[in-house]
């Protein structure tokens, strides 16, 4: 999906129907899919330039290097009782979805409120001065030695 950086409330309305969808794939199927996936055991994306992403995707003459998304799907499995929460920042979005249920909505802040909808995060460090914004603290979540989550 691409969004020119005016047309920020198009994007924001974009991500809210693939996050009501619960990220299926028919969400996606009116947008153009890069030829590589990409297998992870683990996620962080440093600040770096947009147009830096979709050549990981094979896709760097096909994507315009704004306003593009990157879908994951997994599995989190406790290797013992764990209480946690995801914590980001994005200038465009991230979140983390589990069963359908936000656990993390983070985005760029004339999006937030939109993208969010009702779910409210657990805490925000507005005193966070990264260069991606606000940082937003997700929800806090329990697992048991052995407990697979699944994510989106």
């Amino acid at each position: 999906m691409q969004y020119d950086i005016p047309g920020i409330e198009d994007f924001a309305k974009r991500v809210t129907d693939i996050q009501r969808r619960g990220f299926q794939d028919s969400a996606f199927s009116h947008f153009f899919k890069a030829p590589d996936a990409l297998y992870i055991s683990e996620l962080a994306i440093p600040p770096s330039p947009a147009d830096a992403g979709p050549s990981f995707f094979g896709a760097a003459d096909k994507v315009k290097p704004s306003g593009w998304l990157a879908h994951y799907s997994g599995f989190i499995q406790a290797p013992r009782d764990i209480h946690f929460r995801f914590v980001g920042s994005a200038d465009d979005y991230i979140s983390v979805f589990s069963k359908g249920r936000p656990r993390l909505i983070a985005c760029h802040s004339e999006a937030q409120a939109a993208i969010q909808e009702k779910w409210e995060p657990s805490r925000t460090d507005k005193d966070y001065t990264g260069p991606m914004g606000t940082l937003v603290h997700g929800d806090w979540i329990r697992l048991k030695k052995g407990e697979i989550m699944p994510i989106d």
